[in-house]
């Protein structure tokens, strides 16, 4: 097959298959719109790729040498997006945030699941008491450990997410990332500063 993209969205429908986010929805619509939401921002083939095969170590039977015929920094990207059982979440991001493709890719899934969270079920939907739940838990947790970590996309998202969390029913989905910008690690910011100022 001539097209990479299609080969792994191929590769990961089948190996997400039977499997369902929380909202009924097959699990296969999550690492699309990732890698969607990259390819809108500008991001390559290998982001996108990574976009789409970043659960299959964590959730599915795929092996490695299966990932690695999408590329080595692909599969390395997707190992460290694979957080081993017991994990510490501090150590896991920090591990993520050593890797670029990683990172960017981690931030654009996060922003989906923070979002799918907050905006759960249709416009105008009162969400459940376990929604509810499920949601606020969600937000603390993205908020303690990614926030002020990865890109103002991230940011934005964790904020808009919290205050949609307080409307009674559920609001407007807002974009998940509004230009490739927002996408820019803030690691990568506080290096354009410095080269800025040794410019002058």
């Amino acid at each position: 097959m001539e097209n990479v993209i299609e080969e792994a969205i191929l590769y990961a429908t089948r190996k997400h298959m039977g499997q369902t986010r929380k909202d009924g929805t097959p699990y296969i619509y999550h690492p699309i719109t990732v890698a969607e939401e990259l390819r809108k921002a500008g991001y390559d083939e290998k982001y996108q790729l990574t976009g789409i095969l970043h659960d299959t170590l964590e959730d599915t039977d795929a092996t490695e040498e299966e990932i690695a015929q999408f590329g080595e920094d692909v599969l390395e990207a997707v190992r460290l997006l694979t957080r081993p059982d017991g994990m510490p979440e501090d150590e896991y991001v920090s591990a993520i945030l050593q890797n670029k493709m990683a990172a960017v890719v981690k931030s654009v899934d996060k922003i989906h699941n923070v979002m799918s969270a907050a905006y759960c079920g249709t416009t105008g939907y009162k969400r459940t008491e376990a929604e509810e739940k499920y949601a606020r838990k969600y937000l603390k947790k993205a908020e303690i450990y990614y926030y002020s970590k990865f890109n103002r996309a991230l940011d934005r998202a964790i904020g808009n997410a919290k205050s949609a969390l307080r409307c009674v029913v559920v609001p407007d989905w807002e974009p998940l990332v509004k230009d490739a910008l927002e996408l820019i690690l803030f690691s990568e910011e506080e290096e354009i500063r410095k080269q800025k100022i040794d410019l002058k």
